[in-house]
């Protein structure tokens, strides 16, 4: 009878036999205490309390980023423990697959979760619409009902905003992702500790894990709800550049005694972007060459079964619709992720203002519910900067504005002299929600982003694209009332 996992019913006999050869694995266990040893299945092993890999460790982590904040030392925390998980899934599926000699895709998957269970990880309950299939197409849905994450949390009385079981969604993933030779996360969408009703997670390919998350919250609207807060892993393969960042740590602590305190905190964000900047420079060029190529078939194809199927029901257009926004916005997280690592030199030379706000203009769509007014003097200098970087950077500012309205409203375009004659500022300003004065100074940080479907690179690219023409570029925002974007550049003929 299985007992350790439940799956759907076609499913069974593959889990009842993982089960038989899961539990003579954990059986073979000898604990000798006069050594400090644990060895299962002849191999050595160690017990680690759940509060310390949960609550505990989230706790000591925001502590020790207290300067950051909060926000950003439980996205450390989070970071660490999903990567931790994931790596420790696949050597553990690795080596479980070698010992028990397990050669089938499904075979050394459907041990995971009874291996799980085993472990004390949580039960795992798989929804029957689930496919795990060994391919792009790979979908799995299911909950665990006593994580040992959530449930540390809440034996302490502890509560959170957002789902905390982390190390469960990167250790199932990582065992998934050894078991097909297929890259894989998991995301928590729903948990208890949040006041859910359970610990549910998602687990795909990276590229199809919103439209997935997507799909399920137009399938269960009550549910989509709770649904808040979750965080699809930003997984990006970290290579470490450990003398590097000792000698820049070296050159900030002299820093330290020799400078005020505002040069001691302009360099730790100097860091704090180099770091960041420095990971994703070690996968742009792979990321960007791999996905364009596939995300331009996709839009063929979709654009394909578009004209077609013009005569095709409500629901298959609204999958097609939904599957051409997802491949939209993977085109532009790819893009801005090149262009945040890649900032080639410009090449300046003397551009009209006005024309070059109009061009911006022309090249996105603006909705209906938007009103633009355009405020350009006729008689302003014009400014000497790289044509094409400057569209870049008014379209990123434009699309923020308008993004940052999705129910319609004022988006303003200004330019004037600045105080010297020697600069023009331009600024956009819309009518939106307004940024919280927290998220404000992180605005330019790499892969700092307030929304949930992008990575945080729009305005890096604006920042870099901007300094690398001699300007800068400031915000100024307040809550209910809406932002502006000032970018300032040098005059020239």
């Amino acid at each position: 009878m299985l007992n350790t996992v439940k799956v759907p019913q076609q499913f069974e006999p593959l889990f009842e036999k993982a089960q038989e050869y899961v539990a003579r694995f954990f059986s073979e266990r000898k604990e000798d205490p006069t050594q400090g040893t644990i060895e299962i299945f002849g191999e050595r092993y160690i017990l680690v309390r759940a509060a310390s890999l949960s609550f505990e460790f989230f706790e000591t982590i925001v502590g020790l980023y207290q300067k950051e904040g909060k926000e950003e030392g439980c996205n450390i925390a989070r970071q660490l423990l999903f990567d931790i998980a994931h790596a420790i899934g696949k050597q553990d599926a690795r080596n479980f697959h070698k010992k028990m000699h397990l050669h089938d895709p499904m075979e050394k998957l459907s041990a995971g979760p009874v291996h799980f269970a085993h472990a004390g990880w949580a039960f795992v309950d798989i929804f029957p619409e689930s496919s795990p299939s060994p391919d792009e197409n790979y979908y799995l849905i299911y909950d665990h009902p006593y994580s040992f994450e959530s449930e540390a949390w809440l034996a302490a009385g502890k509560k959170s905003e957002f789902p905390v079981c982390i190390m469960n969604a990167g250790y199932s993933s990582g065992w998934c992702e050894e078991s097909f030779g297929l890259e894989l996360i998991a995301t928590e969408i729903m948990c208890k500790t949040k006041g859910d009703p359970a610990c549910r997670f998602i687990m795909s390919p990276p590229a199809h894990m919103e439209g997935h998350i997507a799909a399920y919250m137009k399938k269960e609207p009550e549910l989509a709800k709770q649904m808040t807060k979750y965080e699809v892993p930003g997984f990006f393969k970290r290579k470490e550049a450990e003398e590097q960042i000792r000698k820049m740590n070296e050159e900030l602590e002299a820093k330290v005694t020799e400078r005020t305190q505002q040069l001691v905190a302009a360099q730790e964000e100097l860091l704090l972007r180099t770091e960041k900047l420095t990971l994703l420079g070690q996968v742009a060029d792979t990321v960007g060459h791999e996905l364009r190529n596939p995300l331009g078939v996709m839009n063929n194809a979709v654009y394909f079964l578009q004209t077609v199927l013009s005569d095709a029901d409500d629901t298959t257009k609204e999958y097609l619709n939904i599957i051409k926004d997802e491949i939209t916005d993977a085109e532009r997280i790819v893009s801005d992720l090149l262009d945040a690592v890649r900032t080639k030199l410009p090449q300046p030379e003397a551009v009209e203002v006005a024309e070059l706000m109009r061009q911006s203009l022309r090249k996105r769509n603006v909705p209906s519910t938007v009103t633009v007014k355009l405020d350009i003097p006729e008689d302003i200098s014009p400014v000497r900067v790289d044509p094409l970087q400057m569209h870049q950077v008014l379209w990123n500012l434009i699309t923020n504005g308008l993004e940052a309205m999705p129910d319609g409203g004022l988006l303003e375009i200004s330019a004037n002299e600045g105080a010297s004659a020697q600069t023009v500022k331009v600024s956009v300003r819309d009518s939106g929600s307004g940024i919280a004065p927290e998220h404000q100074s992180k605005l330019f940080q790499p892969m700092f982003t307030t929304k949930a479907r992008r990575v945080g690179l729009g305005l890096v690219v604006v920042k870099n694209l901007t300094e690398i023409n001699g300007g800068s570029v400031e915000v100024e925002s307040e809550l209910g009332k809406g932002s502006v974007f000032t970018v300032t550049l040098p005059c020239g003929a």
